[in-house]
């Protein structure tokens, strides 16, 4: 598992809808970060961390989504009636063979034999747990909106990616 880039955003809700600003001042999520690509992300108000999650989907797509859900989607993010400004830090990431491969013996990883995508999720849920983890651990609690966390069997190699992300937070 490779981190390929970062980008930390500020965004403010109103009236439900999410407006990012990027950077360098864009008012959007800039590219690579709002096309489909696996990522990681962080949800942060003065540097403490309140929420991680994992997506594929572009992250205005999948921050609207939690922001605004719908009966097709119905789990919204339980932050929403709470927070109206805050800090996301996204990493892209890439997945190889080589990655599921070490995965071994998960559970999780053989009842998704033959199933790519199912695999590589398995392989991001495990540092999704990871990073969760270093927050409990560094911060005194769970990620306080923090809902769902899917645990697998990790490897060094989750871990020191998870270390290498939340050492992005200091603790106030």
């Amino acid at each position: 598992m490779e981190l390929l880039d970062h980008a930390q955003f500020s965004f403010v809700i109103r009236h439900g809808y999410l407006t990012p600003s990027g950077p360098n001042g864009e008012t959007s999520f800039v590219q690579p970060f709002n096309k489909k690509g696996l990522k990681l992300y962080i949800i942060s108000c003065g540097g403490t961390p309140f929420y991680v999650g994992k997506t594929t989907q572009p992250m205005q797509v999948r921050l609207n989504r939690g922001i605004n859900p719908t009966s097709r989607n119905p789990y919204g993010y339980l932050w929403r009636h709470h927070i109206a400004e805050a800090t996301i830090d996204v990493w892209l990431l890439s997945v190889v063979d080589r990655d599921i491969e070490a995965m071994g013996e998960d559970p999780s990883i053989q009842l998704a034999r033959g199933d790519e995508e199912k695999q590589i999720d398995v392989v991001i849920e495990t540092l999704e747990a990871e990073v969760a983890l270093l927050v409990r651990q560094r911060f005194g609690q769970w990620p306080r909106y923090q809902s769902e966390i899917h645990f697998h069997q990790s490897g060094p190699e989750h871990r020191e990616l998870a270390n290498e992300i939340v050492s992005h937070y200091r603790r106030a």
